[in-house]
């Protein structure tokens, strides 16, 4: 179970080395489970022919087979994803600058099906840099242990910090030393750290086998900034319009989504707010908000809304979604 303080078994803590202390967002994904389904081999054969039949689709093919050269690693050699933060370290409120403080902690950890060395990973981030003309990198000691750095260009961005696990079958890529840190003691000492106990519940009621899990634990100051925002639309009819979608957001305590891949793919969404009369209300919005997100209407085909479905108990709003091959 992710975000256990303590030390770990035996086999250690392996990739859970990445769960930030009090993380409020964790997002798991099981890949090499999800290719090897039969729903994921079909989705595997829609992408492969949408890149032929569209190679704009593809992206940049010559700059990816550029990065999987000098690393070694392919993306089917990527198995697992895990990425962790506390939010409570953000300000929600900022107008500019960053909004995160220096004590923010947020990690991508990125599990491999093989090895990956330091002058590997060195050279992918070199080019990188080199592709997005992003800057500079550099080896940095932290706690005795190599990392990289690499620093943007523009003033006032993040830089980006990466290493390995001892056996190369980790990358671990935070936004600030202190996160990295972080990642290289745990590994050291052999410990997990504890996520919130609210993400911690949320994971428990997802399916075990689920290859996506997705929780995100809603900070006060996220809210309170919402209904900041709400009050600022009063007097101005367009802005109170498209506001009124996200009034019952104002009460959001957390999201949560799971799938599972077998024969078929299972989605399961939920969106827990503080009152049963706040999720009645996002209830009867939600059908009209997939309908009108360009990310879903590009997505979701006519026939895998047939497989959709509503939910309202109490405060929990829920969504469900099964597709099949012949959606």
């Amino acid at each position: 179970v992710a975000g256990c303080r303590g030390r770990a078994g035996a086999a250690g803590p392996g990739i859970d080395v990445a769960v930030v202390p009090n993380a409020d967002v964790s997002v798991r994904l099981d890949l090499k489970t999800l290719r090897d389904s039969p729903i994921g081999k079909k989705f595997q054969e829609l992408k492969d022919q949408r890149e032929k039949d569209d190679p704009a689709f593809a992206g940049n093919t010559e700059q990816r087979d550029r990065i999987e050269k000098a690393s070694g690693i392919t993306r089917k050699d990527v198995e697992s994803l895990l990425i962790t933060a506390d939010l409570g370290a953000i300000d929600f409120k900022s107008a500019g600058g960053s909004m995160l403080a220096a004590n923010f902690q947020g990690v991508l950890a990125v599990g491999l099906a093989k090895a990956i060395s330091m002058d590997q990973l060195r050279e992918a981030a070199r080019l990188i840099a080199q592709d997005r003309a992003s800057g500079t990198v550099q080896d940095v000691n932290l706690g005795g242990v190599t990392a990289i750095k690499l620093s943007p260009s523009a003033a006032g961005q993040p830089s980006a910090y990466a290493a390995t696990s001892p056996d190369g079958r980790i990358i671990y890529i935070t936004i600030n030393e202190l996160s990295l840190t972080g990642v290289l003691t745990r590994q050291r000492e052999a410990t997990r750290e504890r996520a919130s106990p609210a993400l911690l519940e949320a994971e428990r009621g997802m399916p075990s086998d689920a290859q996506v899990k997705a929780v995100f634990i809603a900070p006060e100051a996220l809210r309170q900034a919402i209904k900041d925002k709400l009050a600022t639309a009063d007097g101005n009819p367009a802005a109170t319009l498209v506001m009124g979608f996200i009034k019952p957001l104002e009460g959001l305590r957390s999201l949560a989504l799971h799938a599972e891949f077998t024969q078929q793919a299972r989605v399961g969404f939920d969106v827990t707010l503080d009152s049963a009369d706040n999720a009645t209300r996002l209830a009867m919005l939600m059908p009209g908000l997939m309908a009108f997100a360009p990310a879903v209407a590009a997505a979701v085909t006519p026939d895998m809304m047939k497989g959709v479905t509503f939910t309202n108990i109490g405060p929990v709003v829920s969504l469900r979604l099964t597709i099949t091959e012949h959606d």
